[in-house]
């Protein structure tokens, strides 16, 4: 789960989910078993028949994990009032990273 954190991959199909990560801090707590990541993201989308598009997005989540439970991951928002729906997207890319490293060492 820690190598997951640290080697974020947005190299998606979909150019709308494609990222440069400017900065990704990961603290690590294994008496506590917490993961603490705090990332910036960055891109600049041309869509066809659209103008260009850059955007910015902070993530700082953190995974924590517990004797004999899933694990489970709650996201702290930036500068921003409310939770966006988003989360879940960025959630499932992290966990899907965990899985492929996960099938990747069993092979």
């Amino acid at each position: 789960m820690v190598a997951a954190a640290k080697a974020p991959d947005y190299n998606a199909v979909d150019p709308r989910k494609r990222w440069i990560v400017m900065d990704n801090a990961v603290e690590v707590n294994f008496s506590t078993g917490i993961i603490l990541v705090r990332r910036k993201l960055a891109r600049s989308l041309k869509l066809p028949r659209q103008v260009e598009q850059s955007d910015e997005r902070e993530w700082f989540f953190r995974i924590q994990l517990l004797p004999e439970q899933e694990p489970t991951v709650t996201f702290d928002t930036v500068r921003q009032t409310i939770v966006p729906a988003r989360v879940q997207d960025e959630a499932s890319r992290y966990f899907d990273a965990v899985e492929l490293l996960l099938q990747s060492a069993k092979e």
